[in-house]
């Protein structure tokens, strides 16, 4: 599996797009800070240019890269769920002025609790923009048999497993005055989240 892993970093380094099986679902993936390769992930997917796309780490040191210090509360969140299935919004560091955040001054991050994610990241040594890999408007898949062609032919590489994904998104918050704001209900539930702040 390294060998693969190896290759999949190196398309990444290079400009290329690759699919992957997150912990959730299968994603396109490509190097955040590489306009050309997010802008592809757009076109395959036909993605509103407006949307920004959520970002995967590996690590902390990842996460300092994208945004600012998170709060006292956002870090009680990431100690309670990373790596796992929480989308967390946050203030993005003011240098980054890059295509998949849409001009946005926030950025939706994700450490997943796939080692073989993590490892590709690590690797590659940069967090990978991403989104689920299903044209624009459709359902997200959970299994490589269920991608359309279309999307499987436009992509540079693909990586897989033998893990059961759940199949079930992750939730994406925000940390807003102090309040924790759920923007989809996902993987983890309203009760979940409300433990953190007990």
């Amino acid at each position: 599996m390294m060998e693969e892993i190896e290759r999949g970093a190196e398309i990444i380094l290079n400009g290329g797009v690759v699919l992957l099986p997150t912990d959730t679902v299968f994603g396109l993936a490509a190097n955040v800070f590489d306009d050309r390769a997010v802008e592809k992930i757009y076109q395959i997917k036909n993605r509103p240019k407006e949307k920004p796309l959520p970002v995967l780490i590996a690590d902390y040191k990842d996460l300092l890269k994208l945004v600012k210090t998170p709060s006292r509360l956002e870090g009680k969140l990431i100690e309670a769920f990373w790596p796992g299935p929480l989308t967390l919004v946050l203030e993005k560091q003011k240098n980054l002025k890059k295509n998949a955040f849409s001009n946005k001054d926030t950025v939706a991050v994700r450490m997943p609790d796939s080692e073989l994610v993590r490892s590709l990241i690590r690797e590659a040594g940069t967090p990978l923009a991403t989104t689920s890999a299903n044209l624009s408007g459709e359902l997200a898949k959970a299994e490589l048999s269920e991608i359309k062609e279309e999307i499987l032919e436009n992509v540079d590489f693909v990586l897989e497993d033998n893990e059961k994904r759940s199949n079930i998104p992750s939730t994406i918050v925000q940390v807003i005055n102090g309040e924790i704001k759920i923007l989809r209900e996902g993987a983890i539930t309203k009760e979940e989240l409300g433990n953190v702040l007990t």
